[in-house]
């Protein structure tokens, strides 16, 4: 597969970007302190990560189908995923201290554990409440590394059966026994999410394969989907259509430039977005600026510009450090 067939997926995570900002400054941000001026809320924004998901599905098992050695997975996660992430959380935490948001503090010995990115394993709060979900992607990383190594990946439909099968046990203990299993397990199993996961792995066999198997457990995959989040399942019917279109070659539409750039910086808008945002929508209200307009705009437009700083002053040119230096060593072995 090459490179140029994955810029439909830049311009979804460019959604799934949007999506979440959105959210989070109009719906959570007036869950947490209150808008008193009139927002449009855009609630939907909520399942943005879920989006993101499902494309991680897609891409970290395009990934690790590529590699002949398990570190070459590890240093490609590492590169991409750590040194954005400590910049971030380094801005993050010092802007709350200097300019204060009131109930998203945490504490010096907080910020440490959160440099692991495994604050979530340990329920330690995290410095950004959105990087739960960067936990999760440790979890499937894992998940998927251990294929890998017990060379159970040609075997992945079988696996994911399985798979959704846990996740159903464990949602329908949950909600007639009222039993829940241990934090960790969920978190190590993605017995909450592993079902978004499995389908982008499934699109990724379909789109390469054609074979209609593989369309049967996408299907499994979206009525678990529905199982778990009954509240709103056209938005899951949504998702898994564009997929759909996309292992078909049919949503080259979908690939705009403005998508595509967010996709782009999405990670490190991602990492950035919420708390800088909403210290930023609270000066708004003390400027007495707040509108429906600015409100969601002037923080997300300062976002942004941060994100492009640090995607191309801290992930691209840590990812090639990385990586060059790594290729180095492998080299002189």
């Amino acid at each position: 597969m090459k490179h140029s067939r994955l810029i439909e997926l830049d311009a979804l995570r460019g959604l799934a970007a949007l999506m979440v900002v959105l959210f989070h400054y109009t719906t959570r941000y007036n869950q947490i302190y209150g808008h008193t001026v009139p927002i449009v809320m855009f609630d939907i924004g909520r399942y943005g990560v879920h989006l993101f998901f499902m494309i991680s599905g897609f891409v970290i098992f395009l990934t690790i189908n590529r590699i002949k050695k398990i570190e070459d997975f590890i240093i490609s996660r590492f590169s991409r995923l750590y040194p954005a992430y400590w910049v971030a959380i380094m801005i993050t935490f010092f802007s709350i201290q200097v300019f204060s948001l009131p109930g998203r503090e945490t504490s010096l010995s907080d910020l440490v554990i959160n440099f692991t990115m495994l604050q979530e394993w340990f329920r330690v709060p995290h410095v950004d409440g959105v990087y739960w979900t960067l936990t999760v992607e440790l979890s499937f990383y894992i998940l998927m590394s251990l294929l890998f190594l017990t060379r159970l990946l040609k075997y992945v439909d079988i696996v994911s059966l399985i798979w959704l099968c846990l996740v159903i046990i464990t949602k329908w203990l949950k909600m007639y026994l009222g039993v829940t299993l241990p934090n960790l397990i969920k978190l190590l199993l993605l017995l909450d999410h592993g079902n978004l996961f499995i389908a982008g792995m499934m699109f990724f066999k379909f789109k390469n394969t054609k074979k209609i198997k593989y369309i049967g457990i996408i299907l499994l995959s979206l009525l678990v989907s529905y199982y778990l989040y009954p509240e709103n399942k056209t938005i899951f019917t949504i998702y898994f259509l564009i997929f759909f279109l996309f292992s078909m070659d049919y949503l080259k539409f979908i690939a705009i430039r403005s998508l595509v750039f967010l996709g782009s910086i999405s990670y490190s808008l991602y990492l950035i977005h919420q708390n800088i945002g909403y210290i930023i929508i609270r000066f708004l209200y003390r400027l007495h600026l707040a509108s429906w307009w600015s409100v969601p705009i002037v923080p997300a437009t300062i976002s942004i510009g941060i994100a492009c700083w640090m995607y191309h002053f801290i992930e691209k040119p840590s990812l090639s450090f990385i990586r060059k230096k790594y290729a180095e060593v492998k080299d002189r072995i």
